[in-house]
């Protein structure tokens, strides 16, 4: 049998298996150098698909092939959707491919929704490839036209980057959603009634290419190009995501990118209230120290089961930025010191001992054990680091008219006082680890 037909004969497997299951939700590989027996490679079994991996070049090269020869109007769709499905399946970064789906969905040959179920099959075997979520962007705003086009997926990136990573302690949120509580408004193919369904699609595409590969960028911009153009920033979407996303990142606390998120996710929760003290002081006052309290009790708990992971002390520069941010836009505030803490400040605040409390007041003190230089328990227990800085004990520092720079004096001294405590609670297998992280918080804190 020639490599020709035997090509043929894989596609048409691979093509009857994908329409024999809808339910089809993962696609593999199968080790296997040579064919062992007279059967088809492909293989179905309990809705998962797999290829053996002596057919994958004789079939990628057939597909690829008959794509290129494709004409500007081809009268055989089906054909064109089986190449092309089977050529994405197997290199997800073939443009040819996915460019000729574009076609057929504009054709109306594929349907749009059947081709974003595609595109979450391949990331599961592909879950990093930027092709499948700029198709996935492409598909969305075909579906729903009143979606501005976006720009490139690393262009859209790294637009989010400059709005939430500011460089030269200049910080610019990006503008706020025009009425954060709207609905999206469209009527083309009755859309409006599967927007929902569609926006957990995208989310839960996300969560598996996540999964499936660390620290992965492009699944992380994909959903918050999600959230900002097909959920239009809506509260309760975000608010979800704020609660899903911090179980995510309990269970992945060295990956930045789903850190990264959580801090968009801030930053859209702050808009919610119009990110001032300006017309509701109180409310909005209250509502960011809350946001701030709950990531800084998460991040210092964090800290504590699991020292000298980076990822957790950059967010956590991230939650002090953010309330710095927030104290500075105060209408009336006086001016800001700009003088970083001198490096005799910094020895007198390592210098202060660090009173011992006994009971509930635990998780709100300082710990001194700094004379035996680690925790009398070697297991880290959740009170032996203090989960909520002395900034935030009580609202008085909202009120109007008090000095900004009495605020941003307290937040130094506080957070440099966690670190010393974290530092000294440290077991000793853990020691360099964590007193690198802390050295270089401490650092920050120095030159901000």
């Amino acid at each position: 049998m020639g490599d020709d037909e035997r090509a043929r004969r894989l596609l048409s497997d691979l093509s009857i298996a994908l329409r024999k299951d809808p339910l089809i939700d993962e696609f593999g590989f199968i080790f296997c150098p040579e064919p062992v027996c007279n059967k088809s490679p492909i293989v179905l079994e309990q809705h998962k698909l797999g290829i053996e991996t002596w057919s994958i070049k004789i079939l990628y090269l057939f597909v690829h092939q008959q794509l290129l020869k494709v004409k500007p109007i081809s009268p055989d769709s089906r054909f064109l959707n089986d190449c092309s499905q089977a050529a994405v399946l197997l290199n997800a970064e073939c443009y040819t491919a996915w460019n000729i789906r574009k076609r057929l969905v504009l054709k109306k040959a594929i349907g749009a929704e059947a081709d974003l179920k595609l595109a979450t099959l391949v990331l599961t075997k592909h879950p990093k490839s930027a092709e499948t979520f700029a198709q996935r962007r492409w598909l969305l705003q075909h579906i729903f036209p009143d979606i501005k086009p976006s720009h490139s997926s690393h262009e859209a990136a790294a637009s989010t980057n400059q709005h939430y990573f500011p460089h030269n302690n200049q910080y610019q949120p990006s503008p706020p959603p025009n009425g954060l509580d709207r609905r999206v408004q469209v009527q083309q193919n009755g859309a409006a009634g599967n927007l929902e369904r569609i926006i957990d699609g995208e989310l839960k595409a996300c969560t598996i290419a996540a999964d499936r590969y660390p620290n992965n960028y492009n699944a992380w911009s994909h959903r918050i190009w999600v959230l900002k153009h097909l959920a239009r920033g809506g509260s309760q979407v975000v608010k979800s995501e704020w609660v899903s996303s911090k179980e995510w990142v309990r269970c992945h606390i060295s990956d930045h990118s789903g850190f990264h998120y959580r801090q968009f996710l801030m930053q859209t929760l702050r808009e919610c209230t119009g990110g001032t003290l300006i017309p509701n002081e109180k409310e909005n006052g209250s509502y960011a120290m809350g946001l701030v309290e709950e990531e800084l009790q998460f991040t210092a708990n964090l800290i504590s089961f699991y020292p000298g992971h980076e990822a957790i002390w950059y967010h956590r520069r991230f939650v002090i930025h953010f309330w710095r941010t927030f104290l500075t836009g105060k209408p009336n505030a006086t001016t800001i010191s700009t003088e970083p803490l001198s490096h005799d400040d910094i020895t007198v605040l390592e210098d202060i001992s660090v009173p011992d409390t006994a009971g509930a007041a635990a998780t709100s003190s300082w710990q001194d054990d700094r004379s035996a230089g680690r925790c009398e328990d070697a297991q880290m227990e959740t009170d032996q680091v203090p989960t909520k800085p002395s900034f935030l004990s009580s609202p008085e520092h909202l009120r109007m008219g008090k000095s900004v720079d009495e605020d941003l004096a307290a937040i130094t001294t506080s957070e440099i006082q966690f670190a010393i405590a974290v530092n000294a609670c440290t077991p000793h297998g853990d020691v360099d680890a964590q007193r690198r992280c802390v050295e270089g918080y401490k650092r920050w804190l120095k030159s901000q």
